[in-house]
């Protein structure tokens, strides 16, 4: 049974440690060989104090995890369904790799949230894990 557990908190945080005993505490509450996805939100505030009222720039990093893609992907013959998030996600991918937007980012939650991303609004980089013992996930992943 899919089970969604939406843990979206703000904590203010004022250095490195900060973050990643975050990101630990959260990679805590995966199960083990879970196929959960995991989206982690840092929001960069800076300023140049130096100058009198200048405005705060606002810098948006999410990392996202994504077990099992090609699962996700994959019509669920039970249920006669896909993931809708992941494909709307994929469909992005695919928008975004041709140089254009995608329009439909409140197709999903997972959309909504990468919203600006999705948009072509930012920069992207996409890092996958590559293992040799499990050349068929490796593979999907690419």
């Amino acid at each position: 049974e899919n089970k969604i557990e939406h843990t979206n908190k703000e904590i203010f945080v004022k250095d490195e440690q900060s973050i990643l005993q975050l990101l630990d505490e959260g990679n805590k509450q995966l199960a083990p060989k879970s196929s959960s996805s995991t989206v982690f939100q840092i929001i960069i505030e800076s300023q140049d104090e130096a100058i009198e009222d200048e405005p705060v720039r606002l810098s948006y990093l999410n990392l996202v995890e994504i077990n099992d893609w090609k699962r996700l992907l994959t019509k669920n013959k039970k249920r006669n369904c896909r993931n809708k998030s992941f494909e709307c996600l994929k469909l992005a991918f695919d928008a975004l790799s041709d140089g254009k937007p995608f329009e439909n980012c409140s197709e999903s939650k997972l959309t909504i949230l990468l919203e600006s991303t999705c948009m072509g609004n930012a920069n992207i980089a996409i890092i996958c894990n590559i293992v040799p013992t499990v050349l068929d996930q490796t593979y999907n992943s690419l």
